[in-house]
């Protein structure tokens, strides 16, 4: 078996079908890979649809996943797989017709641990608020310098892919997912693997599309709890490493900004910076609503949105290590390596 594709999903009725198809309607042989989808107990119509198609396709196989977080998902789908190379896919992204061929072209050719590309954020929900959103998170000052984000021109080595496209080698030797993280445990696996002395890489000229949320509210959930796990990331694995610096910055700026509104009772030079930020979003945002003929104050709102619900679910997360719950998931745990 040439390859193993692993789908972690839940509650995902509204994406999966989609992301199913577009797998199958890549340029590689149905021969040559196996499809394993594992569900965390999803209470909506997404394993009726993936039943649908296993009437199918053959090579489909689902699994449940009574943890039902990512980690645990993909770790039991690693276990289960018999593939040279493991690809993690998600139900929010459409896939390039030459994409599995490509990522494991380009892993022969680099002698690779990792490859993977960068991603075009779209939303399926087209409205002022979901295009903002779009535009937002593919730009540097929404997203910093997330290379899969903004993309690449050529093969660049990088601390970091989405999903990814692993040796099935790489996890005997650097461990499979850390189970304690429900976010960002992507990140801290590739930072394991480069931290061990293997080698991630951006490839250039491919692009998954990645649905995000589409919504004001959903987009500030989603980053309060990036935000918390950042921190929480770092502190399950004793290694600020384990991420990068760009994902403490958020909470570093909301941080001086609160302070600098609250000298500025005193001293009211501290506003500077308040108003320093909101004239550059505005700028930024008129900017890119002339060139793509978008709502400026949409785009305004999301990037508010973003930095602050980013930077608070960091400080809400630095207050939840008050709890001595963290401590024992800290100290109970040993990393599974693939046998």
């Amino acid at each position: 078996m040439l390859l193993s594709i692993i789908l972690p999903c839940r509650n995902e009725e509204k994406y999966i079908r989609e992301a199913i198809e577009s797998v199958y309607k890549t340029s590689i042989s149905e021969t040559d890979f196996e499809l394993i989808i594992v569900d965390g107990m999803s209470n909506d119509k997404t394993t009726e649809i993936i039943k649908e198609f296993k009437q199918i396709y053959k090579n489909l196989f689902l699994l449940k996943n009574e943890n039902i977080t990512v980690p645990y998902a993909m770790n039991l789908g690693i276990k289960q797989s018999r593939g040279d190379y493991i690809i993690r896919i998600d139900a929010h992204c459409i896939y390039p017709d030459n994409y599995f061929e490509e990522l494991i072209k380009w892993h022969k050719e680099l002698d690779a641990d990792n490859v993977g590309c960068a991603l075009i954020t779209d939303t399926q929900k087209k409205s002022r608020t979901s295009e903002a959103i779009s535009i937002v998170l593919s730009d540097k000052f929404g997203v910093g310098n997330s290379y899969f984000r903004i993309g690449v021109e050529e093969v660049k080595a990088v601390d970091t892919v989405p999903f990814g496209c692993f040796k099935r080698t790489t996890f005997k030797k650097y461990g499979l997912y850390d189970v304690r993280l429900k976010r960002s445990q992507d990140i801290e696996l590739n930072k394991r693997i480069v931290s061990g002395g293997g080698k991630i890489f951006l490839i250039p000229k491919m692009k998954l599309i990645y649905y995000a949320r589409d919504t004001f509210k959903s987009l500030a959930k989603k980053y309060i709890e990036n935000g918390k796990w950042n921190v929480l990331v770092a502190y399950y694995t004793k290694k600020l490493k384990s991420l990068s610096i760009r994902n403490f910055i958020p909470a570093l700026f909301i941080i001086l900004l609160l302070f600098s509104i609250l000298i500025s009772l005193k001293w009211r030079i501290a506003l500077f910076f308040p108003a320093l930020y909101l004239i550059t979003i505005l700028s930024r945002s008129i900017q890119l609503g002339l060139i793509k003929n978008k709502s400026v104050i949409h785009l305004v709102l999301v990037f508010i949105i973003l930095h602050f619900s980013h930077g608070i679910g960091a400080i809400t997360g630095l207050i939840s290590l008050l709890n001595p719950k963290h401590r024992k998931i800290r100290n109970d745990f040993s990393l599974e390596k693939l046998v």
